[in-house]
């Protein structure tokens, strides 16, 4: 590699970091009508948005951003007040994304301020499950944002109960849901692996 293209890998990362904070003061200022775009070809600044694909970190501590790398080979830089550090513990991981247009000075990386996320399948195939650990009758519970109540069973059910109150991911097998000992309201669901997403 020479020298150009060695002083342009490691500057790009960071003149990106500088774009996004710049854009996101200049997004403050406009009044843009939201609107429902179905591709990133189609979208424009203030356009809500659906993208989908590989979350990653990209550059050099203190100046790490995300990216979402699609599988036609397109990269679109994330960002968001809200759901930032979450994200960050998902990177290596597949998602849908939903979040506005945001003003970009890279016409080769779009910006978009993530709304909302959900979890693709792992390689795998599994789909994980997103709640609350909870602690039903000293048994370890995850409650979805469906309300709906899986009892953890496995090697980690033990782990997952110092998390009480956390928000994770979870994957696994939903076993016998009549199983007389399982807390009021929920499904066994025998786990084999899991994540954090955000602390007590």
């Amino acid at each position: 590699m020479n020298e150009r293209g060695s002083w342009y890998n490691a500057v790009r990362p960071v003149a990106i970091a500088l774009a996004v904070m710049a854009a996101v003061a200049s997004a403050g200022c406009g009044g843009n009508k939201t609107k429902k775009a179905t591709s990133l070809g189609d979208a424009g600044v203030g356009d809500l948005i659906t993208v989908a694909g590989t979350l990653s970190l990209r550059g050099s501590t203190p100046h790490t951003i995300l990216m979402l790398e699609m599988s036609d080979g397109g990269v679109v830089v994330i960002q968001s007040n809200e759901l930032q550090e979450e994200l960050r513990t998902l990177a290596g991981m597949n998602l849908s994304i939903e979040g506005k247009v945001l003003p970009s000075i890279d016409s080769e990386s779009p910006l978009v301020d993530a709304q909302s996320y959900e979890l693709l399948a792992l390689p795998s195939g599994e789909v994980p499950l997103v709640g609350m650990v909870l602690l039903r009758d000293g048994q370890c519970v995850l409650e979805t944002a469906d309300e709906k109540l899986y009892w953890i069973r496995g090697d980690f059910a033990d782990v997952l109960k110092g998390y009480e109150g956390a928000k994770v991911w979870v994957v696994g097998t939903v076993g016998d849901a009549a199983l007389p000992e399982k807390p009021e309201g929920s499904v066994p669901m025998r786990v084999t692996g899991y994540g954090v997403l955000s602390s007590p």
